[in-house]
């Protein structure tokens, strides 16, 4: 388990099997990304190592969420062979766009990992669909998310 890491632009924590990515609404600053970068580098390897303790994952990004260097960044290794063992991820956006091209990149990939978008007003819909699989309290998770928007700038994230 990964202690949470709470930065203007983004937080990530985890409650039970549920892990969390939050980002504020503009981008994310690469200061916080390097300090996320190592955050979640103590983790992974625990992923690899007992594919079971995987969790699911609910992101919430309102608008920017990360770039394309940063993506590239995260799906390199080792971080890279654990997201292959996510089975579940809840992207939060309220990108029309980009849940539109989630749709279409599931449609055409044959990833393991099944990705559901949704909008932000939809997270408890998003919550709901993670805990088919997986077991996390939803008033910790709550309670977390509300400590995340307290350290985000410019957050809608609750």
């Amino acid at each position: 388990m990964m202690a949470p890491f709470h930065s203007p632009t983004i937080c990530a924590a985890q409650v039970g099997q549920l892990f969390m990515n939050v980002c504020g609404s503009r981008s994310v600053a690469a200061s916080d990304w390097a300090a996320y970068m190592r955050a979640i580098s103590n983790i992974t390897p625990n992923w690899l190592a007992d594919p079971a303790s995987v969790p699911v994952v609910l992101t919430i990004a309102p608008s920017e969420g990360i770039n394309a260097a940063q993506r590239a960044e995260l799906n390199s290794p080792p971080n890279g062979a654990a997201l292959k063992l996510l089975k579940r991820v809840a992207f939060c956006t309220d990108s029309a766009l980009v849940r539109g091209a989630m749709t279409a990149l599931l449609w055409l990939s044959r990833a393991r990992v099944t990705l559901k978008p949704f909008r932000v007003s939809d997270r408890d819909n998003a919550l709901d669909w993670l805990a088919e699989i997986a077991i996390f309290d939803r008033a910790d998770v709550l309670a977390e998310l509300r400590r995340m928007q307290a350290h985000l700038k410019d957050s809608a994230v609750t």
